[in-house]
């Protein structure tokens, strides 16, 4: 039952971003240009907004144990690392153009664990495995920021056969979509740590939002999804 219920809240959110789409495709086709834009702005409030609270809670509830977990955040950022370099080097073996290269590393890079993996550990292991989930990917948007968008960048058709990565530090370590989860994680782990309960409402509302997190997620990606693309590399 677990598995059915992460399944359907998983493809119906993407089914439901994607039909929506398509209905403003074909009534209001002069409003597709501003689908992005929306995809956009429910990602970063699912992200700036509802995910600081799900990390609040659970991290301020969550009995630690030993302090190997703090290897954790190492093991997720290094998970990105082999996987982006593994990409770059599959690409050059296959001799892929350079947008495919391109595409090929951020396949290998990037993950879809704040959206996928963060429901599937929640439904199947509760709020330690949603805490845990959350502890592995903690440096995942700082390297998104500082390398992984830079490489992407300099893949680009757009950038040209000599661009070069510029990492702007000041660029990521401000935004809020980096900065509020991590103080989120810090703020729970130091409730967790001064010994007071957490609110039984607040433990009470934070399955509905992980939910609700996951459902603006991905209604996000099903609004900017093109289904008959992904055809041709079948």
């Amino acid at each position: 039952s677990q598995l059915l219920w992460t399944l359907a809240l998983i493809f119906g959110s993407l089914i439901a971003g994607y039909t929506a789409k398509a209905v403003v495709a074909r009534r209001k086709p002069e409003r597709l240009e501003s689908i992005p834009g929306v995809a956009v702005k429910l990602q970063r409030f699912a992200i700036t907004y509802i995910a600081p609270v799900v990390l609040v809670s659970t991290f301020w509830s969550i009995s630690w144990g030993g302090g190997t977990l703090a290897l954790l955040p190492a093991f997720g950022a290094l998970s990105h690392i082999v996987g982006g370099a593994a990409a770059l080097g599959i690409a050059r073996w296959m001799r892929l153009d350079r947008k495919q290269a391109g595409a090929m590393f951020t396949c290998g890079a990037f993950s879809n664990l704040l959206s996928f993996g963060g429901l599937a550990t929640f439904m199947f292991y509760g709020e330690k495995g949603y805490a845990l989930a959350m502890l592995f990917r903690m440096f995942e948007t700082g390297l998104y920021y500082a390398v992984g968008f830079p490489v992407a960048k300099a893949f680009s058709v757009q950038a040209g056969p000599e661009a070069r990565l510029r990492i702007d530090p000041r660029g990521f370590v401000r935004d809020p979509l980096i900065i509020r989860p991590i103080v989120a994680m810090v703020a729970g782990g130091l409730l967790n740590w001064s010994g007071l309960a957490r609110p039984a409402a607040l433990g009470a509302l934070t399955p509905t939002l992980v939910k609700c997190s996951t459902t603006l997620m991905l209604l996000s990606v099903g609004l900017t999804l093109r289904a008959k693309a992904a055809l041709r590399y079948r």
